[in-house]
């Protein structure tokens, strides 16, 4: 077995002649290093790891995920809460909500989200429309329901 040392040399001198020039003295070839067989079989090929892995996008960066919110009602004076948990496939997002209150439901949802701004509704039994933004961990927005309105606020 050759020793790192022996290895190491044989590299340096494949660098040193895979790097010369032939700047100004016409064509010339530099003799190939010839590192034999068994050598060869027992040494380990180069780390190709050293470049950055690809970052997913951070959690604050992606609305997907599990939400927990409250509304506001500015029609009727009512409040409640919801949970919605979200999937999104570039600007669509998709999921399931559970509303609180005296307007509760669960339904599907379906919606956008374009940039910072996030629209979504249609839940079974009624239309809700939610509009608002989301930025990191929160979001927040107003909300139609018929001839109702208000607020909304999520985090998670």
């Amino acid at each position: 077995m050759v020793g790192g040392a022996a290895l190491l040399s044989a590299c340096l001198l494949l660098t040193a002649g895979c790097s010369s020039s032939g700047k100004g003295k016409g064509s010339t070839t530099s003799p190939a290093t010839v590192v034999p067989a068994s050598t060869a079989a027992s040494s380990t090929p180069a780390d190709t790891s050293s470049a950055a892995p690809s970052t997913p996008p951070s959690s604050s960066d992606d609305i997907a995920g599990d939400w927990t919110g409250t509304f506001a009602n500015t029609t009727t004076g009512a409040t409640g809460t919801f949970s919605v948990t979200f999937t999104r496939q570039g600007e669509a997002i998709t999921g399931n909500i559970t509303i609180n209150g005296a307007a509760g439901g669960t339904g599907v949802i379906k919606g956008t989200l374009l940039g910072n701004k996030i629209t979504f509704g249609t839940i079974t039994g009624s239309t809700t429309t939610f509009e608002g933004s989301f930025s990191g961990n929160s979001m927040s927005g107003t909300y139609k329901a018929g001839t109702d309105s208000g607020t909304w606020k999520a985090t998670r």
